[in-house]
């Protein structure tokens, strides 16, 4: 085995709160009243689920080598058929690293589909065998949950309470609800993560509690050939000893229900009313989701462009930059997050140039502020959901094309979705590609985003009840 290598980009929860974040320009985040609490969490979730951070991957699961003195440690989890009927964990040394293997479902039935393991950021003591084991056994046991949409009993074995027993019952119970509702196949086919532990503090009272970042690939039986990766997911894990064995005491993995209870409530109250939130959470995407079918017979505009749109070279760029960031561009993830950017660099790519005429502008000569004509300064709407939306129905005459709002399966490689709730648009994606039926009909999109970083990821499954489609015709000359 080889060691891998931690890249950083940290950053924090503040992403998502800061009037400094709002005020530079990133992603537009309404705070007043409890429509502005909804879209603010919606937000967050996006920056949560896939929160740029330690430990990037590039592809699928695959390692990164890294110099000698590095300092990272590895505990991984393979699981096989036929072993004992509670999980144990075979210690072995590789080049100076620890290795735990642990074992399948306790022989109630197949081997899992998929396998983790566990990273240490440079620095940090690692934890002991069993708290590994049972981090690790957490973490499988959910992804096995997500297989054929059936809950792993056991997982309610790892808790020491039996309220965080039930949130981590919703958790599960959520996620399979929404990936049953789409009209896509999303039982998993494979799946595999590396989760590094960022942060590990030993409590007064004995308690360890740890922060980690998940990276994780999902092959989806849709597409089983096409990995779906997740990067940077913010996890983290209390640990107690109950008995002279160790068990979870809480546990929180940022979904959008947690994320819209946590802005209203704080993290513990949150926490407890989660599986009172969730049935309310999937009736609001069951809805958004009729309303895009009942779109389904809506024509799309004929756009007019004098210079057509490169799809290929902006879905090529789009790919490209997931998961690491292009050194020509400024990176304002620390500053209310990247994804419209990282929109607008895509259009960029694709033959669509900066707007520096009329009252509709969209541009980037610089950090500074500036939505009137002429080449200087960044524009909202370069950097801004809602204010892009904006400038894309609004432009006439020079630059960008566009239908906003178009019908939303009539989307093409290049497109841009936006996210949101109450018709706030707090997040930005860019189209990589189609999900169809047998009949050949659109029913989904895989997607690449920035904050959070999501490649080949269902726009379905990303966390936002509501989604809009802006179709990209080309430019004007004016």
């Amino acid at each position: 085995m080889r060691k891998k290598r931690i890249a950083c980009r940290c950053t924090g929860l503040s992403l998502c709160l800061t009037k400094e974040a709002r005020d530079k320009g990133g992603e537009k985040i309404k705070m007043n009243g409890k429509k502005g609490r909804r879209i603010g969490a919606a937000v967050c979730l996006a920056l949560l689920l896939g929160l740029t951070g330690c430990g990037s991957m590039k592809g699928t699961a695959r390692e990164a080598q890294a110099p000698a003195d590095a300092g990272i440690q590895t505990a991984e989890s393979g699981w096989q058929a036929g072993t004992e009927s509670e999980s144990t964990a075979v210690e072995t040394e590789v080049d100076g690293m620890t290795e735990s293997a642990a074992s399948d479902r306790g022989g109630a039935g197949p081997a899992m589909r998929g396998n983790g393991e566990l990273l240490y950021a440079s620095g940090l003591q690692p934890l002991e065998e069993e708290q590994e084991r049972l981090i690790l056994d957490y973490m499988n046991l959910y992804f096995a949950s997500l297989e054929d949409f059936e809950p792993e009993e056991k997982i309610t074995s790892l808790f020491s309470d039996g309220e965080q027993a039930e949130l981590a019952d919703s958790a599960i119970d959520f996620q399979i609800s929404l990936r049953q509702m789409q009209d896509a196949d999303y039982t998993l086919a494979s799946w595999s993560y590396v989760l590094t532990l960022s942060e590990i503090t030993q409590q007064e009272d004995g308690s360890v509690h740890i922060f980690a970042r998940e990276d994780s690939v999902q092959n989806f039986n849709q597409n089983p050939e096409t990995a779906s990766e997740r990067y940077g997911g913010f996890q983290q894990f209390e640990l107690e000893e109950v008995d002279g064995t160790w068990k979870i005491r809480s546990h929180m993995m940022f979904d959008a229900v947690y994320m819209m209870l946590w802005s209203e409530g704080g993290g513990e109250e949150a926490a407890l009313r989660y599986a009172q939130a969730v049935p309310e959470y999937l009736e609001r995407a069951q809805e958004a989701q009729l309303a895009r079918q009942a779109d389904r017979d809506r024509e799309p505009e004929e756009l007019q462009a004098q210079n057509p749109y490169d799809r290929q070279a902006a879905a090529a760029y789009a790919d490209r930059y997931v998961d690491e960031r292009n050194d020509a561009w400024p990176d304002y993830a620390g500053s209310g997050g990247n994804c419209q950017n990282y929109a607008s660099q895509v259009l960029l790519a694709g033959g669509i140039p900066m707007d520096i005429y009329g009252d509709a502008v969209w541009k980037w000569y610089s950090d500074e502020v500036s939505n009137g004509p002429g080449a200087q300064g960044r524009s909202s709407s370069w950097t801004g959901v809602d204010q892009f939306v904006e400038y894309a129905a609004a432009n006439t005459g020079y630059g960008l094309t566009a239908e906003t709002e178009a019908p939303y399966f009539s989307g093409e490689p290049g497109d841009l979705l936006h996210m949101g709730i109450d018709g706030d648009w707090g997040h930005t994606v860019v189209i990589a590609s189609a999900v169809t039926d047998p009949q050949g009909e659109v029913v989904d999109y895989l997607v690449d985003s920035n904050t959070g970083n999501l490649r080949n990821y269902p726009a379905s499954l990303y966390g936002y009840p509501e989604i809009i489609l802006t179709r990209i015709g080309g430019w004007n000359e004016g």
